[in-house]
């Protein structure tokens, strides 16, 4: 489900860097500095992109929360190990 709301937002983002800001600034320095139409493959990448971005946003921040629990655990166990040695 991420994935569909991450492509969709990405196209609508596109479209409108293109149509709508490109037209803009083109208009604006009267002479052509961003591109004012959209090809099928930028199309096709950013669907391919947003929806790998889509895909891995829930699973990156689970997999880093649990090295970083481990990592503590670590942690906490060297300093129980270090405290008793240390009586």
């Amino acid at each position: 489900i991420e994935s569909k709301k991450e492509v969709i937002q990405e196209n609508v983002q596109k479209v409108g860097e293109v149509y709508v800001i490109g037209d803009n600034v083109n208009e604006f320095a009267k002479k052509e500095i961003m591109a004012n139409t959209i090809s099928g493959d930028e199309f096709i990448n950013t669907t391919i992109l947003s929806a790998a971005a889509g895909f891995f946003m829930p699973i990156v921040p689970a997999t880093i929360g649990g090295i970083r629990s481990t990592g503590e655990k670590k942690q906490q166990s060297a300093t129980q190990v270090n405290k008793s040695n240390s009586r």
